[in-house]
């Protein structure tokens, strides 16, 4: 089992979130939000270029372990918490804060929604519905009982990556 270290840090103020803000979104929509500018700066491009242009965003997930805690036991200011917690808007954020024209789309097919995102993000560039893609997957596992669960089944993933 491999931990991530500083989940917790954000830079709120660079993607334009208050602190209160910053904490009513699900960890696995920051660090979305952090790589996908990464990416975007390791290929080569400057972010700034990007904006307004028709560029798809596809983020493949199989759950969100951390929505039921943000809904119901953490109420955070204005309503963030729907928006920053809801799988449906993890694409939509990164879109937002990137200012991409092109099609946002979340998409959950279990453990296979990674390669289904990256066969959405192929289909949306080669039809013309974009000119390019940033294609994301995640999964985060923080409380026990989920990969206890997982275990259970037998489907953890023998390779763990640690940041």
């Amino acid at each position: 089992m491999g931990t991530i270290n500083n989940l917790g840090k954000f830079d709120a103020d660079f993607f334009g979130f208050s602190v209160e803000q910053a904490h009513a979104c699900d960890p696995m929509l920051r660090m979305l939000l952090e790589h996908s500018y990464e990416a975007v700066i390791d290929a080569g491009i400057n972010p700034k270029q990007l904006r307004g242009k028709n560029t798809a965003v596809i983020v493949g997930l199989a759950y969100n372990e951390s929505q039921v805690k943000l809904l119901y036991e953490d109420f955070q200011i204005g309503g963030i918490n729907i928006i920053g917690c809801s799988r449906a808007t993890i694409a939509n954020m990164i879109s937002y804060f990137l200012n991409l024209k092109g099609p946002s789309y979340t998409m959950d097919s279990a453990c296979s929604s990674a390669i289904h995102a990256i066969a959405l993000g192929y289909h949306c560039i080669m039809s013309g519905k974009c000119e390019d893609a940033i294609i994301g997957a995640t999964s985060l596992c923080l409380h026990p009982i989920v990969n206890f669960q997982f275990s259970r089944l037998g489907i953890k993933n023998k390779l763990i990556i640690i940041y």
